[in-house]
């Protein structure tokens, strides 16, 4: 019998194969460092909304106890003491006219650098006087708030319009005037 000469065909494939295996295997391993990296951002950004939401709510509730949702004062830049109303148009930036820390983040850690469950700084809102409207005595007021995740670049900034309606329960002897 005739002996048939051997070429290499199949070793020459098999490298070709582990090769291909070896750069999809790296490719793999980078794109999980990739996956973890974006998703400890996706956290950190959750955190923030979560805040910056909570900051809002807290804006939202203090509007409607008892006097406090007005027509609103002029509003200077810096932080405030306590809930202000502004009047005006919000520039830009409306958290850099005037602001308010939410009042329960004295709860909330907070640290420059970092660290497991801590944020950044407190969560900030605004709140703007946008109008009223006469037939039906509803105040409207825009309400801008920012939260911060565990870094200062994990930032989210939320914007709702509030509409307060005086009045839920009311005297049917006064007149049905807008205070």
């Amino acid at each position: 019998m005739k002996q048939i000469k051997q070429t290499g065909f199949v070793m020459f494939s098999s490298l070709i194969f582990l090769v291909l295996m070896i750069y999809i295997g790296l490719a793999m391993f980078r794109g999980f460092g990739l996956d973890q990296v974006m998703a400890g951002n996706l956290r950190e950004k959750s955190r923030a909304t979560e805040a910056a939401q909570s900051a809002m709510q807290y804006a939202q509730w203090w509007l409607v106890q008892a006097t406090n949702a007005s027509n609103g004062v002029a509003c200077t830049a810096g932080a405030k003491s306590k809930a202000t109303i502004c009047t005006g148009t919000p520039n830009a930036n409306p958290l850099s006219d005037a602001y308010a820390t939410y009042a329960d983040s004295t709860k909330i850690p907070v640290s420059t650098t970092g660290g497991v469950g801590k944020y950044y700084a407190s969560p900030v809102y605004t709140i703007y006087f946008a109008g009223m409207d006469t037939s039906s005595c509803a105040r409207f007021y825009l309400i801008t708030a920012k939260g911060y995740g565990g870094n200062q670049n994990a930032v989210a900034t939320l914007q709702s319009v509030y509409r307060v309606i005086p009045g839920q329960i009311k005297d049917l002897g006064q007149d049905n005037t807008c205070n």
